[in-house]
């Protein structure tokens, strides 16, 4: 989970990279400290700021069988 949250999915308009971190905890590019939440529900509003759509989709996967493995083992340990 970790070095999912550290992968470059997109570019700041400031032209900083933005890693999972960014775009899912923090919300905010890590130079600039521009929101960057608009990037996820596809707004252009951020300036020329990106996100590498063939690398979110597999990313979220991910972070969704994650959540799915916390959630079967937390609800067999009760």
């Amino acid at each position: 989970m970790s070095e999912r949250l550290q992968q470059v999915l997109g570019k700041c308009g400031c032209g900083g990279e933005l890693t999972g971190n960014d775009l899912l905890l923090t919300g905010h590019c890590p130079r600039c400290k521009r929101g960057v939440s608009g990037l996820l529900a596809g707004e252009s509003a951020t300036g020329a700021a990106t996100v590498n759509r063939s690398e979110l989709a597999p990313f979220m996967a991910g972070i969704g069988v994650a959540l799915a493995v916390i959630l079967i083992a937390y609800s067999s340990g009760k």
